[in-house]
C-alpha cells in the first residue's frame, strides 16, 4: 500500500511527517501527489493547479514592464518633477499646433 491509496486508517509513526525511503523513492518518481503525503488530507484528490490564460500572462507581463520601467525612469522626486515639467512642454506644444491649425 502506498500513501495515495486509501488505507483502513491513519498510519501510526513516531514522526508522522517523516518519511519511509520507499515513499521518498515514490514521490520522486511521481507516484505520489506533492501536496499531501497522506490519503485523509484534505487535498488529497484535487487537482489545485490550474492552468492561467495567455490574456492574465500578457496583462501581467505588461504591468511588470510598466511597474519596471517606471522605477528605472524615477528613482527619487527629483525626477518626477522633471518629468511633470517635460509633459507639460510637450502638451503646451500640442496645444499650440493644433490652435495654429485651427487659425
Amino acid at each position: 500500500m502506498t500513501l495515495a491509496e486509501p488505507g483502513p486508517g491513519p498510519e501510526l509513526r513516531a514522526n508522522p511527517s517523516a518519511m519511509t525511503l520507499a515513499e521518498l523513492v515514490d514521490l520522486l518518481r511521481g507516484k505520489l501527489p506533492v501536496f499531501g503525503l497522506s490519503p485523509h488530507w484534505e487535498w488529497a484528490d484535487r487537482n489545485i493547479v490550474e492552468l492561467i490564460k495567455d490574456v492574465d500572462v500578457a496583462n501581467e507581463k505588461g504591468k511588470d514592464f510598466a511597474n519596471s520601467l517606471g522605477r528605472k525612469m524615477v528613482r527619487d522626486p527629483s525626477d518626477l518633477v522633471a518629468w511633470y515639467a517635460l509633459g507639460g512642454v510637450v502638451l503646451f506644444l500640442v496645444f499650440f499646433k493644433l490652435y495654429e491649425t485651427i487659425d
